[in-house]
């Protein structure tokens, strides 16, 4: 029950989900053990099973084990290792948005600045009245917060036209709000703001401390990103906010020569776009600085001394930029968007052996895009803490029933053998490995010590503490481990195949199932291999 305690600190969507089924699932275990304490005892007498060729055949191998038990520890520490490597490299993760997932669609909306809660819901109720209308659908997530809103839409495998459809009807409704900023991505080309606009979605993020040479570096990412055929609509410095023209006013080689220098050349520019207005007792100054204003040709005609104009010493050129400078943790950022033409697998793994691909200088970082502001998502952080702190908690109610630290380790030490069944479930199936899997890792390290515990018990209570004595006790608990996992897993199975909200369960119990796998025989074979190794008695 311990592993269930970090469940009631989760923040946001985990809280939502997870709280009532920590606090159910704590009930359901002191019930469980009200019946172990009573009608399994009482059954138990009349219904004790014989041993079998199953437990010769496992005390047999178990003799095998503990004979080459430094050579099963090296296989399974390789085994260990190699499966880390494989989910580093080779298990799908992916990000909060997946913009290139064929079965997924997203929509943000942002309201103004003063714009209330209430137009927000209101807002955000009309676009979920039109995505309950579309038979395709899967299951969709909402989160709103005070001036935007996030939908995350699955379909089903077989929705046919369904998300072509419902993505028209959406965009056809974002088209009657004005003065607000609406995004729909996935299924086909982006659509923003009700305009219809169309591009490259924003994939990787480059920062660092100068947004001269973050400029220039964004540029040489974008030339080697044009190198791969499958590139297209190749976007330097994506914003969501639109852009604007930079003009651009660089220096010729004759600048010196003709005896100037940057700041006067820019001097004398700016007095033809600076003015002032009389009002009544006033005057004020008035900066002009849009080619509304102030012809572009003009400025090359600008006099700077007698026969000698900006024209001369300079060069004006027009660039498209964002209409803000981005800056994050102290740093200045620029988002690049692109369009992979392929499979959503080929554009992940490119985009990850892409990065990793790049050298920048110091103080300059590359990374993947981030569609949500990460105080707003799900932070994995969060997961892996909660993590460390169950398997804290199990050390210490483990250390102080067994009143040794050694005991308890050995139990937990189980816990990584187990990882490679966690790995290899999600490599096989290919699926995405996303916060809930997390969560089963938690659910499941609660499941996976109590076979330890069970066999650990039992082999402490034995006097000689030999070789045979050690086989001959794990032979006891052989049964009671299995049905215990075993019946775990079949009680998982039908979570693996619910819809709609179920879906976070689903992978919750995926989770569960690969560890429970690997765990049991952990169980049976690397605890009394441990348990020999560090306890036993000469004979």
């Amino acid at each position: 029950m311990s592993v269930y305690i970090p469940f009631l600190y989760f923040q946001g969507k985990l809280r939502i989900f997870y709280k009532q089924f920590a606090l159910s699932s704590t009930f359901a275990l002191l019930s469980s053990i009200f019946v172990a304490f009573t009608l399994i005892p009482s059954l138990s007498r009349k219904v004790y099973p014989e041993k079998g060729i199953v437990h010769i055949f496992y005390k047999n191998l178990l003799q095998k084990v503990l004979r080459w038990r430094w050579v099963i520890l090296g296989i399974t520490t390789i085994l260990i290792i190699v499966s880390i490597f494989l989910f580093k490299d080779y298990v799908y993760k992916g990000e909060i948005f997946s913009f290139t997932a064929k079965n997924e669609l997203y929509i943000y909306i942002k309201l103004p600045p003063g714009a209330e809660r209430n137009e927000t819901i209101k807002m955000t109720d009309r676009f979920e009245k039109e995505i309950k209308r579309s038979r395709g659908i899967k299951n969709f997530y909402t989160e709103i917060y005070r001036r935007s809103t996030y939908i995350n839409i699955n379909f089903r495998q077989n929705a046919g036209t369904s998300p072509s459809i419902l993505k028209e009807k959406l965009e056809n409704l974002a088209t009657n709000y004005a003065n607000c900023r609406i995004t729909i991505l996935g299924m086909g080309p982006m659509f923003y703001t009700g305009s219809g606009r169309t591009g490259g979605y924003p994939e990787i993020s480059i920062k660092g401390y100068d947004y001269y040479w973050l400029k220039i570096l964004s540029k040489r990412v974008g030339k080697k990103l044009s190198e791969n055929p499958r590139i297209r609509d190749i976007d330097l410095n994506f914003s969501w906010y639109g852009k604007q023209r930079e003009y651009i006013i660089s220096p010729s080689e004759n600048l010196p020569i003709l005896g100037f220098n940057p700041y006067s050349l820019l001097t004398n520019i700016g007095l033809y776009s600076y003015s002032t207005i009389e009002m009544k007792n006033r005057v004020i100054p008035v900066e002009v600085f849009r080619d509304s204003l102030i012809e572009l040709g003009k400025i090359p005609h600008i006099r700077l001394t007698e026969g000698i104009e900006t024209g001369d010493v300079s060069k004006i050129t027009v660039e498209k930029s964002p209409s803000a400078i981005k800056r994050e943790n102290q740093e200045y950022k620029m988002d690049i968007a692109y369009t992979f033409r392929g499979p959503w697998k080929m554009a992940y793994n490119f985009k990850k052996a892409f990065l990793h691909s790049i050298v920048l200088p110091e103080g300059f970082s590359i990374g993947p895009y981030s569609f949500k502001p990460s105080e707003k998502g799900i932070r994995k952080s969060t997961i892996v803490i909660s993590v460390v702190l169950s398997l804290f908690l199990l050390m210490v109610i483990l250390s102080s029933l067994y009143e040794s630290f050694a005991k308890p380790l050995i139990i937990l030490l189980t816990l990584p053998f187990s990882f490679i069944g966690i790995v290899f479930i999600y490599l096989f199936t290919g699926i995405n490995f996303d916060s809930s899997a997390f969560v089963g890792v938690i659910l499941f390290s609660g499941i996976a010590v109590n076979d330890g515990i069970v066999l650990i018990d039992h082999l402490s209570k034995g006097k000689k503490q030999t070789k045979d004595e050690i086989i001959e006790r794990s032979s006891h608990r052989l049964r009671p481990i299995f049905m215990t996992s075993i019946t775990t897993i079949m009680g998982l199975i039908p979570f693996l195949f619910l819809k709609s909200e179920g879906i976070l369960l689903s992978k919750l119990s995926l989770s569960a199932i690969g560890g429970l796998i690997f765990s049991t025989v952990g169980s049976v074979i690397l605890i009394p291999l441990l348990y020999y190794t560090f306890f036993r008695k000469k004979e």
